[in-house]
């Protein structure tokens, strides 16, 4: 059967799609199918983990100063919570729920308060915690409120350095996913090995810069925190998005140019490019990037989007423009635009149609009903061509849309998957970590090589993936483990690289050259066994 948290998961996402102000209806047939019988018999280790809510943390620290780690701590939870698997629910749509309660941001609630909210988000657990410090170190606690149990362990306690509060939050988010969830396999060592390198001030600023109201001081704080750490992604994005809304368009596109295409934030930061994109005029590279997003989450609003820019190079956008009104028949853009094509294009009789649809939804939009007197003067051929309407661009984007339908995607797809042989099911999995681990997301690859273990223990690839992983992650005991027990299946180039590099590491330069040796003889012209041998070499240890 398949696993309760799954299933919640995916309706939390129907019913949080279903109250965006711009729906994904393209993606309820999807919703429907996750949830539907066909796929009852999915194993439960392929089910995702859930959604989370995380609290503000509540400051016991008496320090003016230690503010901003209230939400620094959820921050932290939350971005490796999603690299975990889980869906946590983000601030804007947490800050949403308090205020339809009634409930202050900040809210540091009682356990009934506790359950209200996860009933009112749809999560299946909520995250509270609270820091404090003493004798020049940080201490953090943290409470994991599991909804559908009714149960809430005795609080999870964590001490360093202020100077190490990331590490810190990063050990606590490490705890908290293995108490939702026991099975998580990657390690406490590969977990931390994976924490993308940020200066402290930087994290600071980027916190800061997200918590504040004012747009000036939003983005000089983001701006800081890019300068600190220019690898910094996050930061990065939220200031692109930041100076999307203020009209700062050149800017940001400078800043959502640089988040890499393979990152989390990559299909928010394009949708953000390419209004800036449009806003300058550029409506080849808008149309462009929304066809970017639209490859891979085809959205209503990125389909009508992607329409406009086209229509705005004289090119005709009327195929997008149906797509987005089959997906979302209740917009009366997609509609007004979709109209506004089939005007242009001479197809009065469907431009009508399409016009009084969306009128249907808006009586009162003047330039639809403008639209439509134009539309009759010129089928009495005595119009006026002169004051063409343009199509609308969709600007009200939720973000969370994009983040809800990918997670309701990778759900679908880890059903599906479910119903394949154990060989198929592994040989997916082994492809993701792969896929993962070229992208240098070393953690995600470990997830996929492990769950590939847990299907098929047999599986040569994933042994030798898994332990190519650990090794990155300086996990050398379970890199050695991993490629002895991959050698022990069949020999295979990977395998003999890493036990070498282990090898190497502990000083056992004969037993590297060996491994080093058997490596180059499976495959003579790979890269990393030849890097190997070179490093042998300098060592003045002979390959033979």
């Amino acid at each position: 059967m398949k696993h309760p948290r799954a299933r919640s998961a995916a309706k939390a996402i129907a019913r949080r799609i279903a109250h965006c102000a711009a729906p994904a209806c393209a993606f309820a047939f999807l919703l429907a199918a996750f949830l539907s019988p066909a796929h009852a018999q999915a194993p439960e280790e392929s089910a995702g983990r859930g959604v989370v809510l995380v609290l503000p943390f509540q400051d016991k620290s008496q320090q003016p100063n230690l503010e901003w780690m209230a939400e620094a701590f959820p921050v932290i939870i939350n971005q490796r919570l999603e690299s975990a698997g889980f869906l946590a629910i983000t601030r804007e749509e947490r800050s949403y729920a308090l205020d339809r309660l009634g409930l202050p941001a900040g809210l540091h609630p009682s356990r009934a308060t506790a359950y209200r909210l996860a009933e009112e988000m749809d999560a299946d657990f909520v995250v509270l915690g609270n820091y404090s410090t003493q004798n020049g170190n940080l201490i953090l606690e943290t409470s994991v409120l599991d909804v559908h149990h009714a149960h809430m362990p005795a609080p999870m306690r964590a001490q360093n350095q202020l100077a190490n509060l990331l590490e810190l939050g990063n050990v606590m988010a490490w705890r908290t996913i293995k108490q939702m969830d026991p099975a998580y396999s990657v390690s406490q060592a590969s977990f931390l090995a994976a924490v993308p390198q940020v200066r402290l001030d930087a994290f600071e600023n980027y916190v800061r810069g997200i918590m504040t109201t004012s747009a000036a001081e939003r983005i000089h704080h983001l701006e800081t925190a890019t300068q600190l750490s220019p690898d910094f992604v996050p930061a990065r994005y939220q200031l692109g998005r930041a100076c999307v809304e203020a009209q700062q368009y050149e800017k940001a596109i400078v800043e959502l140019q640089r988040v890499p295409a393979d990152h989390p934030l990559a299909m928010q930061a394009a949708f953000y490019l390419a209004q800036a994109q449009f806003s300058t005029g550029k409506y080849a590279q808008a149309e462009q990037t929304f066809s970017f997003i639209a490859s891979r989450l085809p959205l209503p609003e990125v389909l009508n989007n992607q329409g406009v820019a086209t229509a705005r190079q004289g090119k005709n956008g009327t195929p997008l423009f149906q797509q987005a009104v089959t997906a979302d028949p209740k917009d009366e853009d997609f509609h007004f635009n979709l109209a506004v094509a089939l005007w242009r294009s001479g197809d009065f009789r469907q431009a009508t149609r399409e016009i009084d649809a969306a009128l249907a939804l808006r009586p009162a939009d003047a330039d639809a009903k403008d639209l439509q007197s134009k539309i009759v003067a010129l089928q009495r051929d005595h119009g006026d061509e002169q004051t063409e309407p343009l199509e609308r661009l969709k600007r009200d984007f939720n973000e969370s849309t994009i983040r809800q339908a990918a997670f309701a995607l990778e759900q679908l797809e880890l059903a599906k998957l479910g119903s394949q042989p154990a060989d198929k099911r592994a040989a997916a999995e082994v492809a993701d970590g792969d896929r993962y681990f070229a992208q240098g997301l070393l953690l995600e690859a470990e997830q996929s090589y492990q769950t590939a273990l847990h299907t098929d223990s047999e599986n040569l690839f994933a042994h030798s993936g898994l332990a190519n992983a650990m090794l990155k992650t300086g996990d050398l005991i379970g890199a050695r483990a991993e490629a002895d027990a991959s050698l022990k299946i069949a020999p295979s180039a990977l395998a003999y690289v890493v036990l070498g590099n282990v090898q190497m590491d502990q000083n056992q330069l004969p037993a590297a050259a060996s491994s080093a040796s058997q490596a180059l003889h499976l495959q003579p012209q790979d890269k990393a066994a030849r890097l190997l041998q070179l490093m042998l070499q300098r060592r003045g240890v002979s390959v033979p």
